[in-house]
């Protein structure tokens, strides 16, 4: 039973570090990703401002559970 808590508690942080990675390089590629067109360039403010919103808000929300995690350990 230890063993399977010991196993079931590394995939969390092993999933855990690869979804945090996964969403800093997907928010990275949409933030730098050229336009294709000045129409599209007009809609990418809009897409790199929600998007900047929407990293700085899951860092937010990662801290905050880093920090309830360690409240519990």
């Amino acid at each position: 039973m230890i063993f399977f808590f010991a196993v079931l508690q590394f995939f969390h942080v092993f999933l855990l570090f690869f979804l945090i990675l996964f969403f800093i390089l997907f928010f990275l590629l949409l933030a730098f990703l050229p336009p294709l067109s000045v129409r599209a360039f007009v809609h990418a403010s809009s897409a790199h401002r929600s998007c900047c919103f929407f990293f700085y808000y899951f860092i937010f929300i990662f801290i905050f559970c880093l920090r309830l995690h360690a409240g519990r350990a």
